[in-house]
C-alpha cells in the first residue's frame, strides 16, 4: 500500500513485473514513488472504480507513459462503474488516444468475466475475482 492520503493505491511487485492497483487522489504521489524506486514498467494497472481518490493519480502516470519511451504500461483495466467524475473524462480521452497510437492497451471492463487469466509477475500472480456481473 502506498501512502497517498485519502484514497487507495497499491503496488504489487514480482520478479518479472509490477502491477498498480488504483492510483490515489493526487497528481504526483504515485508517479513520484514509481520514479524514486526506478519502476519504469507496469505490467498492468487496475482501477477499482472511478472515484477521484482511486483514480486521480492516473493522469500523471499516463502522461509519463505517453511522453517518456523508457516508461511503459502494458495494459490498463478499468471497472465500468459510474464514470461521471470530472477526472474520468480526461482519463478516458487520454486512454483512447494512447491506445490509438499503441502506447498502451485499455479494457473498459474489469472482472473475472473479462479478465479470465492470471497475470504472472514471477514469484506471484494476480487474479481478478470480482465483480462477476455489471
Amino acid at each position: 500500500m502506498l501512502d497517498v492520503g485519502q484514497g487507495n493505491a497499491a503496488l504489487i511487485e514480482g520478479d518479472s513485473g509490477a502491477v498498480l492497483v488504483d492510483a490515489g487522489p493526487g497528481k504526483t504521489a504515485v508517479l513520484k514513488f514509481l520514479e524514486d524506486h526506478s519502476i519504469n514498467r507496469l505490467s498492468a494497472v487496475f482501477i477499482s472504480h472511478a472515484d477521484k481518490d482511486h483514480l486521480g493519480g492516473l493522469l500523471a502516470i499516463l502522461a509519463k507513459a505517453d511522453t517518456d519511451e523508457s516508461f511503459k504500461i502494458d495494459h490498463i483495466y478499468v471497472n465500468p462503474d459510474s464514470r461521471d467524475s470530472d477526472v474520468w473524462g480526461d482519463i478516458a480521452y487520454q486512454l483512447r488516444a494512447m491506445e490509438k497510437r499503441k502506447v498502451t492497451s485499455y479494457s473498459p471492463q474489469l472482472g473475472p468475466d473479462t479478465f479470465d487469466k492470471s497475470l504472472d509477475l514471477g514469484g506471484c500472480s494476480i487474479s481478478v475475482l470480482g465483480p462477476s456481473k455489471y
